[in-house]
């Protein structure tokens, strides 16, 4: 084969192998690759080979994308799920986890009852240096359905509003004439969120693991789903190993959503509790608070909990249920997922 055309497919498979360089080693080079003789002047034909296949190397793209090479995974999965709280620790360098799951939430407000089917709530989390992983999270289709019931006039004759419109309730909560169920659907995709987290301080002597995750949510949802702008989300957070089997975790967060095209500050805490059951079941249980739930509402405070399955090092299952502690909470939710690194 010609030299000209090794060093052709050289740089071609660099670009391959850089897409696909985790688990290279950390130099990136290729191995020497033999000339062939050619004859008389075969000595001559090697070395410029050699030379032209050395200039390849050098401007080989896995030279320029050495920044991939994997780190080693020298500890469990660390994941932003089940739990509300997400974790201090980056995916390792060169490393990619996948995490999602469903839920179920189920609310009253003003007399009206909400439920809502929730999936795939999508967390894509990829070690680009190291302690700093891209995160990119989409929650997916939400299914929501608004039960409720109307007041309908009526007369000896039966109804007398065919149009089914609302009445004033005269008798302070007794309806005065027909009361009918209605359901409407608010169904439709959710915004992207798009950020990155650093891991900033490893827990020792005293100290805890310390991370910042900083990212906003682009309005790509439907329109019954999306906020309709551009809305940043900035957190801190802490975790610690209290024992090889107890750990703690809280996040601190900072936000500015929008609902109905009015922006507002909101802030938000949570205290995580994490015991290692068994080698291979996890439990937890926590605290969520949100300063406001909505914009014209007050602060949400809600209990949660629930078990992590670990089936390998790379590879979660899990569960969670949780239940309001305050009515501008949801009443009660529950949740199945699941997490894999690669």
């Amino acid at each position: 084969m010609g030299h000209k055309r090794q060093a052709t497919i050289i740089i071609f498979t660099s670009f391959v192998a850089c897409s696909m360089s985790v688990g290279q080693p950390p130099n990136g080079d290729l191995p020497p690759t033999e000339t062939p003789k050619t004859g008389e002047n075969s000595a001559t034909d090697a070395e410029a080979g050699a030379k032209l296949l050395d200039a390849a190397r050098e401007q080989s793209p896995l030279r320029l994308c050495s920044w991939w090479n994997s780190e080693p995974l020298e500890r469990e999965m660390d994941t932003d799920r089940p739990d509300l709280t997400d974790t201090a620790l980056a995916v390792p360098k060169g490393h990619v986890q996948l995490e999602g799951g469903y839920d179920f939430r189920s609310d009253r407000r003003d007399g009206h009852r909400f439920s809502e089917n929730l999936f795939p709530q999508l967390l894509l989390r990829v070690g680009i240096i190291h302690n700093v992983e891209f995160r990119l999270g989409w929650d997916g289709f939400s299914f929501e359905q608004e039960k409720f019931s109307e007041c309908i006039s009526s007369g000896d004759d039966g109804p007398q509003n065919p149009l089914m419109m609302r009445l004033p309730d005269p008798l302070g909560g007794r309806c005065a004439g027909v009361k009918r169920s209605r359901v409407q659907h608010h169904d439709g995709g959710t915004d992207l969120y798009i950020g990155s987290k650093i891991h900033l301080i490893d827990q020792g002597h005293g100290r805890p693991d310390f991370a910042i995750i900083a990212g906003i949510t682009v309005p790509t949802g439907t329109a019954d789903k999306s906020s309709g702008d551009v809305d940043p989300i900035f957190k801190f957070s802490i975790a610690y190993d209290l024992t090889d089997r107890v750990s703690v975790g809280s996040n601190i967060t900072f936000a500015s959503p929008t609902e109905d095209s009015h922006r507002f500050f909101q802030s938000g805490a949570t205290l995580d509790f994490s015991y290692e059951l068994t080698p291979w079941l996890i439990t937890y249980t926590e605290y969520v608070g949100v300063y406001p739930g909505h914009r014209d509402s007050g602060p949400a405070h809600t209990h949660a909990g629930g078990f992590i399955f670990v089936i390998t090092r790379d590879f979660h299952l899990d569960l969670r249920a949780g239940y309001g502690i305050n009515r501008e909470a949801d009443d009660y939710f529950v949740g199945a997922g699941f997490a894999v690194r690669i």
